[in-house]
């Protein structure tokens, strides 16, 4: 009997040493995932913050000639209206 706890001893050892070598892989494979996904997200993030920048400014540009247009709206009319009754007379 004593001889077969010895020898359960020795391959759960055996087995844990092959755990942590496993283990050690694993986690050295991570850690490459974790520095791409970083370096990855970081530059996109970047580039994103650049795209929504520049559709802001967009918009702000948008609104800025529309709004020109719209306090134009008033004269507008008003010589619309002015040229149709004119010419009714």
């Amino acid at each position: 009997m004593a001889m077969n706890v010895e020898k359960e001893i020795a391959d759960l050892k055996r087995r844990v040493a092959e755990l942590e070598g496993s283990f050690g892989y694993i986690t050295g494979q991570l850690r490459e995932v974790q520095v791409f996904l970083h370096n990855n997200i970081d530059s996109r993030l970047t580039s994103l913050e650049g795209k929504v920048d520049a559709g802001f400014a967009e918009m702000r540009d948008g609104f800025a000639k529309f709004d020109a247009s719209f306090r134009k709206l008033p004269d507008t009319i008003a010589d619309a209206v002015g040229q149709a009754l004119r010419s009714r007379e």
